[in-house]
C-alpha cells in the first residue's frame, strides 16, 4: 500500500474575482460607561447585556482619527457611543486604550497603516509599544453577512469592538486599491484620500494650505530682508523687489 502526503503549502486555492458586489462595514456598538479615573487611565466596566447599535465603520474611524486625546469629554463620548475598542472580558474592568497617550499612539498606527502598503505592515512599528502591536498585527475580517435586498448584493462585515471594525475598514480600503496621504503641514496629522486622481493634492484641505502658503511667503520675505542687509539695502527696496 502506497501512501501519497500532499502539503497543504502546495495546494494553490482557487481564486475567484467578484463583480458588482458591495461592501459594507458596521460596528455593533454597546454603549459603555466610560470615565477617567484618579490616576488617568480610560475605564469601562464591559457588559454583554448592553444595548446594540449598529454604526458605520468608516464614520466612526473618521470620528477617531479626528478626536484630541488630551479632550477627555470628547474621546470619554466617542468610547461611550461606540463601547469596547478591543475584545474584553465581560464583568471585568476594561482599559484599553489605558490613558490619553496610548489612544494618541493607536491613532498614529492607524494612519501609518492607512499611508502605507500592506506588504510593509508586518515591519512596522518600530517605537510603539508591544501591546498595541499586537492588536496591529490581526490580520482576519469579522464574519460578514449578504445582504440581497439592494440592487446589488452587499457583504456586510460586522464588528463586535471599534478596533476590529477600524481594522476591516484599513483592509477594505486596500483591497479597492483606495489610496491616502499624510497632510503635508508639518503640525496637522490627518491622513486623507486621494480622490478623482488628484496625487498632486498634498493638503488636508484649503486651511492648511493656505497656512503653509502664508508661512512659506513669510520665511522667503525674511530671508530677502536678511540678504538685504548683508548687502546694505534698505528694507523698503526689498519689500517693492
Amino acid at each position: 500500500m502506497v501512501y501519497i502526503c500532499i502539503s497543504a503549502s502546495y495546494i494553490q486555492m482557487p481564486v475567484q474575482k467578484l463583480e458588482s458586489v458591495s461592501v459594507s462595514v458596521e460596528l455593533n456598538a454597546t454603549s459603555g460607561n466610560w470615565s477617567l479615573d484618579n490616576s488617568g487611565r480610560f475605564t469601562c466596566l464591559h457588559s454583554m447585556q448592553a444595548a446594540k447599535t449598529r454604526l458605520d465603520g468608516w464614520f466612526v474611524r473618521k470620528e477617531f482619527l479626528d478626536l484630541d486625546p488630551e479632550d477627555v469629554p470628547a474621546v470619554l463620548d466617542f468610547l461611550n457611543q461606540t463601547g469596547m475598542f478591543v475584545n474584553a472580558p465581560t464583568g471585568k474592568e476594561f482599559t484599553c486604550p489605558a490613558n490619553p497617550e496610548e489612544l494618541r499612539q493607536f491613532q498614529s498606527l492607524v494612519r501609518l497603516y492607512l499611508i502605507s502598503d500592506p506588504a510593509e505592515w508586518r515591519g512596522m512599528g518600530k517605537g510603539f509599544p508591544g501591546k498595541l502591536l499586537h492588536y496591529m498585527k490581526w490580520r482576519g475580517l469579522p464574519h460578514f453577512r449578504m445582504d440581497w435586498s439592494g440592487e446589488a448584493p452587499t457583504a456586510v462585515i460586522s464588528a463586535g469592538f471599534t478596533f476590529r471594525a477600524l481594522m476591516a475598514t484599513i483592509q477594505i480600503d486596500k483591497w479597492r486599491q483606495a489610496k491616502h496621504r499624510k497632510c503635508a503641514r508639518p503640525e496637522c496629522e490627518t491622513v486623507f484620500p486621494i480622490q478623482g486622481g488628484r496625487f498632486n493634492k498634498i493638503y488636508c484641505d484649503h486651511i492648511c494650505g493656505q497656512y503653509q502658503a502664508i508661512r512659506g511667503y513669510r520665511k522667503r520675505n525674511a530671508l530677502k530682508k536678511k540678504a538685504g542687509k548683508l548687502a546694505g539695502v534698505e528694507p523698503n527696496e526689498i519689500e517693492g523687489s
